[in-house]
């Protein structure tokens, strides 16, 4: 049976700002299998509460938002945040390349934690739902787990911080399981 597909917080439901950043040319769910291979998790690197409120956790998608287009992205550099309290946020369009690994967003699926995990550990309630979205898109968009990365994977940097980055082969696990 395959992952079920988790609850995400749309951007209505957050108050996104709207923006359009559609580059990969897909017109469709069905063509994304042929642009992802990849997924990478980042921390905030910014510290969050231990228990967020919904609506603390929608605030901080639109500081992020704005954190962003004030660097000069066109949105969320992220597709996906996952705040404190385990809520998965819908970020940047899946049919538009992230803005999250420099020089290697192509194909690659970003997914934030909130909080600074170089500090804080991520809470069970992140962990359980970030193993739900990453089994998701493996499914859905046939990625192998082997290729859930971290930020640092990719570049010299401390994302997503150590007590997470130190997980990332459980996780993969967890993953493996529920695939």
């Amino acid at each position: 049976m395959p992952p079920v597909k988790p609850t995400i917080v749309t951007r209505a439901q957050w108050g996104a700002r709207p923006v359009d950043v559609a580059l990969y040319d897909a017109t469709n769910e069905s063509d994304l299998a042929a642009i992802y291979n990849r997924q990478t998790v980042h921390h905030e690197a910014r510290s969050a509460p231990e228990h967020m409120t919904l609506e603390q956790g929608k605030a901080r998608m639109r500081e992020i938002q704005a954190q962003h287009q004030a660097q000069g992205w066109s949105d969320v550099g992220y597709h996906y945040v996952i705040d404190r309290a385990g809520r998965i946020y819908s970020g940047r369009t899946l049919f538009g390349p992230g803005a999250h690994v420099a020089g290697r967003n192509t194909g690659n699926l970003g997914i934030c934690l909130m909080g600074a995990l170089h500090q804080q550990r991520a809470t069970s309630a992140q962990v359980d739902s970030l193993v739900s979205l990453l089994a998701w898109f493996c499914h859905r968009l046939s990625i192998s787990p082997d290729q859930i990365q971290g930020h640092r994977d990719h570049l010299a940097t401390e994302c997503p911080g150590e007590h997470l980055y130190r997980m990332l082969p459980e996780i993969r696990t967890q993953v493996r399981i529920l695939l």
